[in-house]
């Protein structure tokens, strides 16, 4: 599944590891918040998120705060490795 284009994202052309700290509370994470704090293209970066990415800071959420959003709305959660998994544990059941 690929990301959407944002040509107008806050993020293009900057550092991204503040967007994927080490730990899951530090500076670097509110350092990435900041920059989304404001971006035009926050809600459908958000909204990708939710549904396709396990790590990092995106649409001004960290990973926790995006796993509380999908479970308090239900939203299902459609990663790529996921996906895989499922074709190859379907493709092992079909034989």
């Amino acid at each position: 599944m690929e990301m959407p284009h944002l040509p107008q994202a806050n993020c293009i052309g900057t550092d991204t590891e503040s967007f994927f700290p080490q730990a899951a509370r530090t500076m670097e994470n509110e350092t990435a918040k900041r920059v989304c704090e404001r971006c035009v293209e926050k809600e459908p970066c958000l909204e990708w998120a939710l549904r396709h990415e396990l790590h990092g800071t995106w649409g001004g959420k960290t990973a926790g705060e995006r796993a509380k959003i999908r479970t308090r709305l239900g939203i299902p959660f459609r990663s790529p490795e996921i996906a895989v998994l499922q074709r190859l544990v379907s493709d092992a059941e079909s034989e």
